[in-house]
């Protein structure tokens, strides 16, 4: 069972991993663009980046890490898991 565990881990992680790289990216681009028409203005030449974009950049580098830590310890992390749950004792005894 802990097998399926890490696998399951490992997949989610690399799902996360993909959707913070694809929001990375969408922001970036979103970002330059912003930059790139307000430059063009005569009311804003270094305007600072929306709290919204800043927020989601963020999120998604929350997710990028999270993402990455799945992948890289998710056979530490169901380890842990099992350990955590032996320490309760069997289920049978009250």
């Amino acid at each position: 069972m802990a097998r399926i565990e890490s696998v399951a881990l490992f997949v989610l992680g690399c799902y996360m991993l993909c959707y913070a790289i694809f929001d990375g990216v969408y922001l970036f681009a979103k970002i330059s663009l912003y930059r790139s028409l307000l430059a063009e203005a005569p009311y804003g030449r270094n305007a600072p980046i929306l709290p919204e974009d800043f927020g989601r950049l963020c999120a998604a580098a929350v997710k990028f890490a999270v993402g990455l830590c799945a992948i890289l310890f998710s056979r530490g992390i169901v380890a842990l898991k099992n350990r955590l749950l032996s320490l309760r004792g069997p289920l049978h005894e009250k």
